[in-house]
């Protein structure tokens, strides 16, 4: 008798540190994600009962009593987007899960594994300068890149570091809870100084947006938003940081410029005055970051961009000449600018990544092929 469902799953995750997704489907085969790259799992042929009995294990959903499919899939239906996002334990390992709809309506299942411990934020691999900017007592610094590219690790190093060292509190709004921040998270017993209070929307709170006005009552010195997906949160966001708290959020955007592009997109033209203003006066800075398969390992290595908020960047923002923004950061190395694309080019050169995986990731493209021509033993030099 093959193994149960369950037990598979919990079998795959315990064997390999680098599996980080897993896909199902009644009827499929289940794939996995590793290093980012996604395979199939041998011999696991998803039964449509295994997945429904997984299913009421793992989520409570409305409406879906039983946990029957045509319930599942009648509940789905009436949620906007047809899709659930849930937290979940199996075995000893924590999962973030999305359950949806899929043509012809059969559901699929998508589980990423959650990590119990934050990481150092020096282990990350990321700016230096980015200490010193959450170091500061207000402003917006805001996180972008893909979806898989470690945007929630980062935020929870972020907040790691500040409450380790200063006796502050901060407030995080997800959705779900990715990182438990408490002193059992933190490696080498660091010591806590500050506190954390976590809020999951759909279960503590509606929707992001009401999260982040509820939480200046709520006494913060940080406020972290798992992610900007609408104008009202947006809105809220810049309020919080106006109003004097530090405001750690992710967003997707693929490069730090382009992040800027998205933030004052939300706001109709009659808000733009206002959201130009208000945005140059509290951001910090935007870290981008992306994963490239190493070569010598079977691992993934983390390249970044940091766009650090001076005053040639600020005055960008208030004239809505954002296309000047990659030239100012390419001359700005000084004040504390990293390119993406230079980073790319530099582990690329030596040797860490190949050029292939390099430019899958690259944006803009155009400005890493040119890097990549000019660097020494490029075929421009």
């Amino acid at each position: 008798m093959p193994p149960a469902l369950e037990d598979t799953i919990i079998g795959l995750l315990s064997v390999d540190e680098f599996l980080t997704d897993l896909h199902l489907a009644a009827g499929e085969p289940m794939r996995s994600r590793r290093c980012g790259t996604l395979s199939v799992v041998e011999d696991a042929i998803v039964d449509e009962s295994a997945l429904f009995s997984l299913l009421r294990g793992l989520v409570a959903l409305e409406g879906a009593a039983g946990g029957h499919a045509e319930a599942l899939r009648r509940a789905l239906r009436l949620r906007d987007g047809g899709a659930l996002d849930f937290s979940a334990e199996l075995g000893s390992h924590r999962l973030r899960g999305n359950l949806h709809l899929r043509t012809g309506g059969s559901l699929g299942l998508v589980l990423r594994r959650l990590r119990d411990t934050v990481p150092d934020l020096d282990a990350l691999g990321l700016p230096v300068l980015l200490r010193r900017l959450v170091d500061r007592s207000r402003g917006l610094l805001l996180v972008t890149g893909p979806t898989g590219t470690g945007k929630s690790t980062t935020l929870a190093a972020l907040v790691r570091h500040l409450v380790c060292s200063r006796a502050l509190h901060a407030l995080t709004i997800e959705d779900p809870i990715e990182y438990r921040l408490d002193r059992t998270t933190c490696p080498g017993g660091a010591c806590v100084l500050g506190h954390v209070t976590s809020r999951e929307v759909g279960t503590d709170a509606p929707d992001f947006a009401s999260a982040v006005r509820a939480a200046m009552r709520q006494d913060p010195d940080v406020i972290v938003i798992g992610e900007i997906r609408d104008r009202a949160t947006m809105h809220a966001a810049l309020s919080a940081a106006e109003t004097g708290h530090l405001v750690l959020a992710t967003l997707h955007a693929p490069n730090a410029s382009e992040a800027v592009e998205r933030v004052l997109s939300f706001f109709a033209p009659e808000e733009m005055t206002w959201a130009r203003s208000v945005f140059a006066n509290v951001l910090a800075a935007v870290l981008s970051q992306a994963l490239v398969q190493r070569r010598d390992e079977a691992a993934q290595a983390m390249v970044c961009e940091l766009m650090v908020s001076t005053p040639a960047v600020r005055q960008q923002i208030l004239q809505g000449t954002t296309g000047q923004l990659r030239g100012i950061m390419a001359q700005g190395r000084r004040d504390g600018h990293v390119q993406m694309t230079a980073q790319l080019v530099d582990r690329v050169r030596r040797g860490e990544i190949a050029e292939d995986d390099a430019r899958y990731v690259a944006h803009p493209a155009e400005e890493f092929a040119w890097l990549m021509q000019s660097a020494p033993g490029g075929q421009g030099a």
